[in-house]
């Protein structure tokens, strides 16, 4: 596991007891565990529903269909209602599901490819650039982190960079396990392995990227968060206090595809595997793409 580094059970045992805190209730459904009417009334609901569905079985959800079909309206129409309650209606939720780029909404609905963007007359002059990564422009060494998950399997993949100010790898790691985490929850991991990882290379000072929006405005945020991600996430702030990391910074996804294809490359790897000013050669390209110049 990245940032152990215990060589012995005292010193292990001394820093699990340092981390002990007054135990705190948690509402497990809302996103920062704490307790909403909102989310109870919901639930109440969700509850009430379920306890008349399972008295009646599968005969309601039958009766509902029943009625549908024999609604006085134009069967185009019932055969839209049932796509959509199928999902199989191409929206850009269900075409993102089956792994389908979906056209630019801000470009008119026209493919927008990296190619296009020096083109001064193509679709995208109208304010759209191409994301890429961007080195710090003082002496701090830069961490990018990703997560990938494959849910069939029940398999989380980490990815981790660490760069300096040329572009030159520093150290790269990726990590295999085997859980059930949330996408959120598994980029909010990522985030506290890459920055382990560093702490064990000694590439200090630092700043650390992620694509995920919602997890790093979490850590920036003072407000108090209960769920399995805030707890990650306090322990993410606790690196932080020392300066040795100056900030938890998003970025888009396009600026992150060394730590991205790293992620994928741990759901296929055996074990974890670390590289010292190195990296595997699947992320040459991305490697040699983001230098600056």
């Amino acid at each position: 596991m990245w940032g152990m580094g215990f060589r012995n059970f005292i010193n292990f045992n001394g820093a699990l007891l340092a981390k002990q805190a007054v135990d705190t209730l948690c509402w497990h459904y809302t996103a920062d565990g704490n307790y909403s009417v909102k989310s109870g009334y919901k639930l109440g609901n969700e509850s009430e529903y379920l306890n008349r569905a399972s008295c009646s079985g599968s005969g309601l959800l039958e009766s509902w269909w029943k009625t549908l079909w024999h609604l006085e309206i134009p069967t185009k129409v019932k055969v839209f209602i049932w796509r959509a309650c199928r999902h199989c209606i191409p929206t850009r939720q269900c075409l993102a599901a089956r792994h389908i780029q979906d056209a630019n909404g801000v470009c008119s609905d026209k493919a927008v490819s990296a190619g296009s963007a020096n083109s001064p007359g193509s679709v995208i002059s109208n304010g759209y650039t191409v994301a890429k990564w961007i080195p710090h422009l003082g002496e701090l060494f830069k961490i990018n982190t990703d997560a990938a998950l494959d849910m069939e399997n029940n398999i989380v993949g980490i990815g981790a960079v660490i760069r300096n100010r040329q572009g030159e790898v520093m150290g790269s790691a990726v990590q295999r396990s085997e859980a059930t985490y949330s996408h959120s929850l598994a980029k909010a991991i990522a985030l506290l392995r890459g920055i382990e990882f560093a702490f064990d290379l000694g590439t200090l000072p630092a700043v650390v990227e992620s694509d995920a929006k919602g997890v790093v405005e979490l850590i920036n945020s003072s407000r108090k968060n209960y769920s399995e991600i805030g707890l990650v996430c306090l322990d993410i702030t606790d690196r932080l206090r020392d300066g040795s990391i100056s900030g938890i910074q998003f970025v888009a996804r396009a600026a992150n595809n060394v730590a991205h294809t790293l992620a994928n490359l741990a759901l296929s790897v055996d074990h974890d595997r670390f590289w010292v000013e190195s990296y595997p050669d699947c992320v040459s390209h991305c490697i040699h793409e983001d230098l600056p110049g």
